[in-house]
């Protein structure tokens, strides 16, 4: 996800999370699966 993320200019780990559930490319690379909520530290 990190990758789709970068590759799409998606540097936040909320908007990132939010294109998972409204992005349908998103939804196909998940496989349907729920996006984990998972923080990092930068």
């Amino acid at each position: 996800m990190y990758l789709y993320g970068y590759q799409e200019r998606v540097h936040s780990s909320r908007r990132l999370e939010a294109e998972c559930r409204r992005n349908l490319e998103v939804m196909w690379l998940l496989n349907g699966r729920a996006a984990q909520n998972v923080s990092h530290d930068r």
